[in-house]
Protein backbone atom coordinates (compact mmCIF):
# COMPACT_ATOMS: atom_id res chain seq x y z
CA UNK A 1 0.00 0.00 0.00
CA UNK A 2 0.98 3.67 -0.23
CA UNK A 3 3.36 4.87 2.88
CA UNK A 4 0.73 6.81 4.78
CA UNK A 5 3.25 8.28 6.93
CA UNK A 6 4.43 10.03 3.32
CA UNK A 7 2.37 13.11 2.72
CA UNK A 8 3.83 14.52 -0.50
CA UNK A 9 1.23 16.93 -2.79
CA UNK A 10 0.86 16.44 -6.32
CA UNK A 11 2.93 19.52 -7.25
CA UNK A 12 6.04 18.57 -5.17
CA UNK A 13 5.75 15.01 -6.54
CA UNK A 14 5.64 16.54 -9.96
CA UNK A 15 8.49 18.77 -9.67
CA UNK A 16 10.36 16.20 -8.78
CA UNK A 17 9.89 13.88 -12.00
CA UNK A 18 10.66 17.00 -13.89
CA UNK A 19 13.63 18.29 -12.44
CA UNK A 20 14.97 14.90 -11.84
CA UNK A 21 18.13 13.56 -9.87
CA UNK A 22 20.31 11.48 -8.26
CA UNK A 23 24.05 11.46 -7.61
CA UNK A 24 25.90 8.53 -5.91
CA UNK A 25 26.21 10.22 -2.68
CA UNK A 26 23.38 9.67 0.24
CA UNK A 27 20.10 10.86 -0.13
CA UNK A 28 16.97 10.88 2.32
CA UNK A 29 14.43 8.69 0.08
CA UNK A 30 10.62 9.01 -0.56
CA UNK A 31 8.90 5.42 -0.88
CA UNK A 32 5.96 5.82 -3.09
CA UNK A 33 4.86 2.98 -2.85
CA UNK A 34 5.33 -0.04 -0.70
CA UNK A 35 2.66 -3.40 -0.97
CA UNK A 36 4.49 -6.93 0.29
CA UNK A 37 7.70 -7.29 -0.53
CA UNK A 38 7.89 -5.16 -3.16
CA UNK A 39 9.26 -1.48 -2.60
CA UNK A 40 9.27 1.79 -5.16
CA UNK A 41 11.60 4.73 -4.22
CA UNK A 42 12.53 7.90 -5.55
CA UNK A 43 15.62 10.06 -4.77
CA UNK A 44 16.40 13.38 -6.29
CA UNK A 45 19.59 15.75 -6.34
CA UNK A 46 18.83 19.44 -7.40
CA UNK A 47 22.09 21.66 -8.11
CA UNK A 48 22.48 24.86 -9.83
CA UNK A 49 25.37 27.24 -9.41
CA UNK A 50 27.25 30.05 -10.40
CA UNK A 51 30.67 29.00 -11.92
CA UNK A 52 33.85 30.04 -13.79
CA UNK A 53 35.64 26.91 -14.74
CA UNK A 54 39.28 26.71 -14.56
CA UNK A 55 41.39 27.46 -17.56
CA UNK A 56 41.90 30.11 -19.86
CA UNK A 57 39.45 33.07 -21.38
CA UNK A 58 36.39 31.22 -19.07
CA UNK A 59 33.58 33.28 -18.30
CA UNK A 60 31.05 33.29 -15.54
CA UNK A 61 27.73 31.04 -16.52
CA UNK A 62 24.68 29.74 -14.49
CA UNK A 63 25.49 25.77 -14.28
CA UNK A 64 23.38 22.87 -14.05
CA UNK A 65 25.66 20.16 -11.91
CA UNK A 66 23.13 17.80 -11.04
CA UNK A 67 19.21 17.84 -12.12
CA UNK A 68 18.88 14.19 -11.86
CA UNK A 69 16.40 11.37 -10.73
CA UNK A 70 17.19 8.02 -9.34
CA UNK A 71 13.89 5.12 -9.40
CA UNK A 72 14.66 2.62 -7.10
CA UNK A 73 12.88 -0.55 -6.70
CA UNK A 74 13.76 -3.58 -4.20
CA UNK A 75 11.99 -6.49 -4.04
CA UNK A 76 12.38 -8.97 -1.55
CA UNK A 77 12.56 -12.62 -2.14
CA UNK A 78 13.49 -14.20 1.60
CA UNK A 79 15.25 -12.92 4.23
CA UNK A 80 18.33 -13.57 2.65
CA UNK A 81 17.69 -12.32 -1.49
CA UNK A 82 16.41 -9.26 -2.45
CA UNK A 83 16.00 -8.31 -6.17
CA UNK A 84 16.72 -5.12 -7.21
CA UNK A 85 16.89 -2.67 -10.24
CA UNK A 86 18.07 1.02 -10.38
CA UNK A 87 17.09 3.35 -13.22
CA UNK A 88 18.63 7.21 -13.20
CA UNK A 89 18.04 10.20 -15.47
CA UNK A 90 19.90 13.00 -15.64
CA UNK A 91 18.39 16.27 -16.96
CA UNK A 92 21.26 18.77 -17.00
CA UNK A 93 21.69 18.62 -20.43
CA UNK A 94 18.72 19.46 -20.83
CA UNK A 95 19.00 22.55 -18.96
CA UNK A 96 22.09 23.41 -20.99
CA UNK A 97 20.39 23.04 -24.00
CA UNK A 98 17.87 25.75 -26.13
CA UNK A 99 15.75 23.35 -26.95
CA UNK A 100 15.39 21.75 -23.83
CA UNK A 101 15.05 18.04 -25.01
CA UNK A 102 18.56 16.29 -24.11
CA UNK A 103 17.84 14.26 -21.49
CA UNK A 104 20.38 11.18 -20.68
CA UNK A 105 20.16 7.73 -19.30
CA UNK A 106 23.04 7.72 -16.43
CA UNK A 107 22.78 4.45 -14.82
CA UNK A 108 20.44 1.52 -15.48
CA UNK A 109 20.83 -2.07 -13.80
CA UNK A 110 19.06 -4.64 -12.15
CA UNK A 111 21.01 -7.33 -10.00
CA UNK A 112 20.61 -9.19 -6.85
CA UNK A 113 21.34 -8.40 -2.95
CA UNK A 114 22.15 -10.98 -0.82
CA UNK A 115 23.30 -10.78 3.04
CA UNK A 116 27.13 -9.35 2.61
CA UNK A 117 27.01 -9.23 -1.42
CA UNK A 118 25.63 -7.76 -4.57
CA UNK A 119 25.70 -8.39 -7.64
CA UNK A 120 24.29 -6.03 -10.74
CA UNK A 121 24.48 -6.46 -14.71
CA UNK A 122 23.80 -2.87 -17.32
CA UNK A 123 25.01 0.49 -17.13
CA UNK A 124 26.43 2.02 -14.15
CA UNK A 125 30.09 2.91 -12.42
CA UNK A 126 32.84 0.63 -12.11
CA UNK A 127 34.57 -0.92 -9.09
CA UNK A 128 37.78 1.36 -9.78
CA UNK A 129 35.17 4.57 -9.45
CA UNK A 130 35.49 3.89 -5.86
CA UNK A 131 39.00 4.79 -5.74
CA UNK A 132 40.28 8.15 -4.54
CA UNK A 133 40.42 11.03 -2.01
CA UNK A 134 39.80 13.82 -4.08
CA UNK A 135 37.34 16.02 -2.24
CA UNK A 136 36.74 18.83 -5.37
CA UNK A 137 33.49 20.03 -5.85
CA UNK A 138 34.34 20.92 -10.00
CA UNK A 139 37.36 20.46 -12.17
CA UNK A 140 40.57 21.63 -11.69
CA UNK A 141 41.91 20.83 -14.86
CA UNK A 142 43.51 17.51 -13.80
CA UNK A 143 42.17 14.27 -13.20
CA UNK A 144 40.98 13.04 -10.13
CA UNK A 145 42.81 9.89 -10.52
CA UNK A 146 43.68 7.33 -12.81
CA UNK A 147 40.73 5.25 -12.99
CA UNK A 148 38.56 8.61 -13.60
CA UNK A 149 41.10 9.57 -16.79
CA UNK A 150 40.87 5.54 -18.39
CA UNK A 151 37.12 4.65 -17.60
CA UNK A 152 35.25 4.82 -14.44
CA UNK A 153 31.60 3.45 -15.79
CA UNK A 154 30.40 0.99 -18.31
CA UNK A 155 27.30 0.45 -20.55
CA UNK A 156 27.89 -3.09 -20.71
CA UNK A 157 29.01 -3.48 -17.33
CA UNK A 158 29.20 -7.19 -14.65
CA UNK A 159 29.74 -5.95 -10.88
CA UNK A 160 29.84 -7.53 -7.75
CA UNK A 161 30.48 -6.01 -4.12
CA UNK A 162 31.00 -7.90 -0.86
CA UNK A 163 31.37 -6.62 2.66
CA UNK A 164 33.67 -8.89 4.85
CA UNK A 165 33.63 -7.17 8.37
CA UNK A 166 36.48 -4.23 8.04
CA UNK A 167 37.34 -5.17 4.26
CA UNK A 168 35.06 -3.93 1.36
CA UNK A 169 35.78 -5.62 -2.25
CA UNK A 170 34.30 -4.49 -5.60
CA UNK A 171 35.04 -6.02 -8.98
CA UNK A 172 33.73 -5.06 -12.56
CA UNK A 173 33.92 -6.38 -16.40
CA UNK A 174 32.90 -4.45 -18.85
CA UNK A 175 32.28 -6.78 -21.93
CA UNK A 176 33.05 -5.96 -25.38
CA UNK A 177 29.65 -6.68 -26.71
CA UNK A 178 30.70 -6.32 -30.64
CA UNK A 179 27.83 -7.09 -32.76
CA UNK A 180 25.23 -6.02 -30.20
CA UNK A 181 24.13 -2.74 -32.39
CA UNK A 182 26.16 -0.59 -29.78
CA UNK A 183 28.72 1.60 -30.07
CA UNK A 184 31.01 -0.11 -28.27
CA UNK A 185 34.56 0.70 -28.49
CA UNK A 186 36.05 -0.50 -24.97
CA UNK A 187 36.53 -3.31 -22.67
CA UNK A 188 37.64 -3.59 -19.13
CA UNK A 189 38.09 -6.09 -16.08
CA UNK A 190 38.94 -3.66 -12.70
CA UNK A 191 39.56 -4.51 -8.36
CA UNK A 192 38.78 -2.68 -5.92
CA UNK A 193 39.77 -3.52 -2.10
CA UNK A 194 39.64 -1.73 1.16
CA UNK A 195 40.29 -2.38 5.09
CA UNK A 196 39.83 -0.26 7.97
CA UNK A 197 42.14 -0.75 10.29
CA UNK A 198 41.87 1.42 13.53
CA UNK A 199 40.40 5.02 12.33
CA UNK A 200 42.45 4.63 9.24
CA UNK A 201 41.49 3.17 5.80
CA UNK A 202 43.63 1.31 3.37
CA UNK A 203 42.75 0.65 -0.26
CA UNK A 204 43.75 -0.14 -3.57
CA UNK A 205 42.69 -0.70 -6.98
CA UNK A 206 44.23 -2.14 -10.23
CA UNK A 207 42.29 -1.86 -13.93
CA UNK A 208 42.98 -3.54 -17.49
CA UNK A 209 41.72 -1.44 -20.27
CA UNK A 210 41.66 -2.52 -23.63
CA UNK A 211 40.80 0.71 -25.74
CA UNK A 212 38.99 -1.09 -28.91
CA UNK A 213 39.56 -4.58 -29.15
CA UNK A 214 37.50 -5.12 -32.11
CA UNK A 215 40.39 -3.40 -34.09
CA UNK A 216 43.30 -5.87 -33.24
CA UNK A 217 44.94 -3.07 -31.88
CA UNK A 218 46.42 -2.41 -28.70
CA UNK A 219 47.18 1.47 -29.19
CA UNK A 220 44.94 3.25 -26.24
CA UNK A 221 45.39 0.06 -24.27
CA UNK A 222 46.59 0.62 -20.36
CA UNK A 223 46.86 -0.63 -16.88
CA UNK A 224 45.98 1.06 -14.09
CA UNK A 225 46.82 0.75 -10.84
CA UNK A 226 46.07 2.59 -7.42
CA UNK A 227 47.24 3.02 -3.24
CA UNK A 228 45.72 5.34 -1.31
CA UNK A 229 45.21 5.89 2.61
CA UNK A 230 42.61 7.93 4.91
CA UNK A 231 42.75 8.38 8.41
CA UNK A 232 41.34 10.48 11.28
CA UNK A 233 43.52 13.32 13.07
CA UNK A 234 41.55 15.36 16.15
CA UNK A 235 39.35 17.12 14.14
CA UNK A 236 41.44 15.86 11.00
CA UNK A 237 40.11 13.84 8.14
CA UNK A 238 43.54 13.29 5.84
CA UNK A 239 43.61 11.12 2.48
CA UNK A 240 46.07 10.66 0.15
CA UNK A 241 46.46 8.49 -2.92
CA UNK A 242 48.76 7.65 -5.99
CA UNK A 243 47.87 6.09 -9.14
CA UNK A 244 49.69 5.35 -12.57
CA UNK A 245 48.28 4.83 -16.00
CA UNK A 246 50.58 2.61 -18.35
CA UNK A 247 49.79 3.30 -21.59
CA UNK A 248 50.54 1.25 -24.72
CA UNK A 249 52.12 3.33 -27.62
CA UNK A 250 50.93 6.96 -25.29
CA UNK A 251 53.24 8.71 -22.82
CA UNK A 252 52.31 7.16 -19.02
CA UNK A 253 50.89 9.77 -16.33
CA UNK A 254 50.85 9.46 -12.52
CA UNK A 255 48.38 11.34 -10.25
CA UNK A 256 48.76 12.17 -6.61
CA UNK A 257 46.28 13.64 -4.16
CA UNK A 258 46.06 15.16 -0.78
CA UNK A 259 43.50 16.11 0.80
CA UNK A 260 41.73 17.56 4.18
CA UNK A 261 38.23 17.75 5.62
CA UNK A 262 36.91 19.42 8.96
CA UNK A 263 34.08 20.83 10.07
CA UNK A 264 33.66 24.37 11.49
CA UNK A 265 31.04 23.84 13.10
CA UNK A 266 27.90 21.16 13.27
CA UNK A 267 26.05 22.63 9.92
CA UNK A 268 29.84 23.65 8.06
CA UNK A 269 32.28 21.43 6.68
CA UNK A 270 35.62 22.27 4.85
CA UNK A 271 38.03 20.43 2.14
CA UNK A 272 41.02 21.79 1.38
CA UNK A 273 43.51 19.63 -1.34
CA UNK A 274 46.34 19.47 -3.68
CA UNK A 275 46.68 17.33 -6.84
CA UNK A 276 49.68 16.80 -9.03
CA UNK A 277 49.51 15.16 -12.43
CA UNK A 278 53.10 13.69 -13.62
CA UNK A 279 53.41 12.58 -17.59
CA UNK A 280 56.44 10.72 -18.23
CA UNK A 281 58.66 13.24 -20.42
CA UNK A 282 56.23 16.40 -20.21
CA UNK A 283 55.60 19.03 -18.15
CA UNK A 284 54.01 18.25 -14.29
CA UNK A 285 50.55 20.21 -13.41
CA UNK A 286 50.07 21.44 -10.28
CA UNK A 287 46.47 22.32 -8.52
CA UNK A 288 44.18 23.20 -5.64
CA UNK A 289 41.03 23.87 -4.40
CA UNK A 290 39.06 24.92 -1.28
CA UNK A 291 35.25 24.31 -0.45
CA UNK A 292 33.06 24.77 2.00
CA UNK A 293 29.42 23.42 2.75
CA UNK A 294 26.93 25.12 4.84
CA UNK A 295 23.74 22.59 5.85
CA UNK A 296 20.57 24.62 7.20
CA UNK A 297 19.87 23.21 10.66
CA UNK A 298 16.66 22.45 10.37
CA UNK A 299 17.01 21.06 6.98
CA UNK A 300 20.28 19.55 6.10
CA UNK A 301 19.27 18.53 2.78
CA UNK A 302 19.27 21.86 1.75
CA UNK A 303 22.66 23.30 1.06
CA UNK A 304 24.85 26.24 0.27
CA UNK A 305 28.36 25.93 -1.37
CA UNK A 306 31.41 27.71 -2.58
CA UNK A 307 34.95 26.23 -3.86
CA UNK A 308 37.56 28.18 -5.29
CA UNK A 309 40.62 26.22 -7.51
CA UNK A 310 43.52 26.63 -9.72
CA UNK A 311 46.37 24.99 -11.24
CA UNK A 312 49.99 25.99 -12.36
CA UNK A 313 49.82 25.34 -16.62
CA UNK A 314 49.99 28.39 -18.75
CA UNK A 315 47.29 31.49 -18.96
CA UNK A 316 45.21 29.23 -16.52
CA UNK A 317 42.75 31.55 -14.46
CA UNK A 318 41.51 30.94 -11.30
CA UNK A 319 38.11 29.11 -11.37
CA UNK A 320 35.36 29.83 -8.90
CA UNK A 321 31.54 28.13 -8.04
CA UNK A 322 28.89 29.31 -5.52
CA UNK A 323 25.81 27.05 -5.40
CA UNK A 324 22.56 25.54 -4.08
CA UNK A 325 21.79 21.99 -3.71
CA UNK A 326 18.59 20.81 -2.61
CA UNK A 327 17.99 16.97 -1.81
CA UNK A 328 14.95 14.90 -2.01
Amino acid sequence: MINKNLHVSASVLAACLAMGAISNSAHATITLYEKGPLTYQLKSDLQIQLKEDVGTDQDLNVDFDDLELKNVVNYKINDDLTALGELHFSYDNAARSETRDTSRLEEAFLGFKFSNAKVVIGKTNSAGDEFGVEKALESIGIDDDGFAAVADNGDDLIRLDASLGNVSIASSVELEADGEGVDQDKSFADFFISAKIGSAKIAAAYMNYNDNPASGSTDGDADVGGVSISFKAGGLNIGADYSTVDYEGNTDVSISNLAVSFATAPTTSVSLGVANEDPDGGAKVKGWYGNVTYKFPIAKNVRLFAEIGDNDKDDVDLGYVLGLRVLL
